[in-house]
């Protein structure tokens, strides 16, 4: 059967590509529509045949140094949608950037500005600098209405777990409602469980006195669980963690824990679900015979995952399509057309540009810590009335701020003269000589600033706004220690 969408092409009905997990990951997303037989028709990517692509959220915030094609993904997605080509259901990476930006009304957001979250959307923010509109006026609108499930009459689509208590509660409803979104950012109100279960998976807390270290080296006392095998017979921390860890403690769970799972009936139709970075090496089986988990930590070292659904019930693996990232000769010769483009040089003249490849690091995150240094800095400049510290205290942060403001503005243009210079072939001797005026610009706010917050630190009797201002020196010292490592690395290169 055949349906027909106006302003889209002929459609095939319950003919679905459901992508998993993607992280800014273009170069992978690319590939795999081509391998999938999707072409870009000047509006969107289409498929011949008429089928329904399905994007299960977490499109956004790349991890590390991978290639990061994130506003690529975004563009591909969003116009896909648009035109009536394509699903795509709100991942928790985008509730928690629509968090990020939203303000709290207390002088604060939704999501905390801390380091740790402002790590997670750096990629994200990065691929979006030279278009500053589209966070305000496209992205996050966007974000906003997309829902959090999809369920259809032969399969269902969420991001961690389909939950129908909370599910109930989250029908019909996304971000753009204001009361939604607000609520499901304070700890423990329904909408709060709601949204960390649909999104997030369901935790069960380990045996009584247990832990185990995560891949970030934090001790953790809850693991995710297989929310759908609530039958287990017999429950251990082993057998019910997923993805599944060799070696893992197979110490017996308490069964007032288990029994709070939602499970998922065999009679159920099949549910497709992403979040759970499965490692690259994981078996392709699917975790149950109507439930199967498409994330295979594409973000880093593993596939991106299609799987092809054609009417049937079926969830084996043969109706997987992946495909991995580039070798090592494709991302060289990607690299290399680039520096090609970006430079307008001819092949012969290409090494004298790569002192503009080896410094970008530096130039990178000396870049970053000049921009946070004025957002931390009109954030603690705001919360100075509401602080019950003496008068002196308060003219001290405001010195510091305004010089940590002042220093922003030279070191950006300072920077901007330093980028033009390499492009003109400054020798090594010339930028490191840069270099290390940047860092001395740095240095004298910095140590100031580390003084007061070591002030803060240590006095036990410190108001709550106070501690969020040595927060944010505190963010704006690990930014200076980005730089000062970019720095070091830039010297002892030979």
């Amino acid at each position: 059967m055949v349906v027909h969408d106006d302003k889209a092409v002929m459609r095939v009905k319950n003919k679905y590509d459901i992508i998993g997990d993607i992280h800014g990951r273009w170069d992978k997303l690319e590939p795999l529509l081509a391998k999938l037989g999707y072409k870009h028709n000047g509006q969107c990517h289409t498929h011949p045949d008429g089928r329904t692509i399905i994007y299960m959220g977490d499109l956004i915030d790349p991890k590390g140094d991978c290639p990061n094609g994130t506003r690529e993904v975004l563009h591909c997605v969003r116009d896909m949608v648009i035109a009536k080509q394509g699903h795509c259901i709100l991942g928790n990476h985008e509730f928690n950037f629509v968090a990020y930006h939203t303000p709290d009304g207390l002088g604060g957001f939704l999501r905390p500005h801390s380091e740790k979250n402002r790590r997670m959307h750096v990629g994200t923010h990065a691929s979006l600098e030279g278009h500053p509109d589209e966070l305000e006026k496209v992205w996050l609108p966007w974000f906003k209405t997309l829902p959090f499930f999809l369920d259809f009459p032969e399969l269902r689509i969420v991001h961690a777990c389909w939950h129908p208590e909370y599910l109930k509660l989250l029908d019909g409803k996304t971000l753009v409602d204001e009361e939604l979104l607000r609520k499901s950012s304070i700890k423990d109100t329904p909408e709060y469980l709601a949204v960390e279960t649909v999104l997030k998976g369901v935790e069960l807390p380990m045996p009584p006195g247990e832990h185990f270290e995560d891949h970030q080296g934090n001790i953790r006392t809850k693991f995710r669980a297989r929310w759908w095998d609530k039958g287990q017979s017999l429950p251990t921390a082993r057998n019910m963690l997923f993805p599944p860890k060799e070696g893992f403690i197979d110490t017996p769970l308490l069964a007032e824990d288990v029994v709070r799972l939602p499970g998922y009936a065999p009679a159920e139709k099949p549910v497709f679900i992403g979040h759970y970075y499965k490692p690259s090496g994981s078996c392709t089986e699917e975790e149950a015979p109507n439930l199967r988990c498409l994330d295979f930590s594409a973000a880093i070292d593993g596939p991106l995952v299609c799987f092809r659904w054609d009417g049937k019930p079926d969830l084996s693996q043969e109706k997987l399509v992946m495909v991995m990232e580039l070798s090592e000769e494709e991302i060289r010769k990607r690299d290399e057309e680039k520096l090609k483009r970006e430079t307008n040089a001819p092949r012969g003249t290409l090494d004298r540009h790569l002192n503009k490849i080896d410094i970008s690091d530096f130039i990178s995150a000396a870049n970053m810590c000049a921009l946070n240094m004025t957002y931390n800095s009109i954030y603690i400049l705001k919360a100075l009335p509401s602080l019950d510290v003496g008068k002196h205290h308060k003219e001290g942060i405001k010195v510091v701020c305004q010089s940590l403001i002042l220093t922003k503005h030279g070191v950006i243009n300072y920077l901007s003269n330093f980028d033009e210079a390499l492009t003109n072939g400054l020798d090594k001797a010339g930028y490191l000589a840069r270099a290390e005026l940047v860092l001395k610009w740095l240095q004298e706010p910095i140590a100031i600033l580390q003084n007061c917050v070591s002030l803060i630190q240590q006095d036990p009797d410190a108001s709550l706004a106070f501690t969020l201002v040595a927060e944010s020196g505190v963010n704006i010292m690990n930014d200076y220690g980005d730089v000062d490592d970019a720095y070091k690395a830039l010297i002892s290169r030979p």
